[in-house]
């Protein structure tokens, strides 16, 4: 019996998130200005987690630039390994 009570509000919930509209509002000044004090805040409240995303994201970076095979990707999709020759 639990179980069909637990099964029937899921399906509430389901059908109370499926009413639910989306409204797409126009973008402010504020809302911009809003959005980077959050993500300072964030920062400070979190630096680890911030600094080791930006790190790894700028090492992925300059492993992609400095990679023997970077600039072959930019004039041509084919790898210039020998075996595509």
């Amino acid at each position: 019996m639990e179980q069909n009570v637990n099964s029937r509000a899921a399906t509430d919930e389901a059908a109370r998130l499926a009413r639910r509209t989306v409204v797409i509002r126009k973008l402010q000044k504020d809302d911009i200005f809003n959005s980077l004090v959050a993500g300072w805040n964030d920062l400070k409240r979190a630096p680890s987690y911030g600094l080791t995303v930006g790190v790894l994201h700028a090492l992925a970076g300059r492993l992609a630039i400095f990679s023997p095979s970077f600039p072959a990707c930019i004039i041509s999709p084919i790898p210039s390994s020998p075996a595509w020759r």
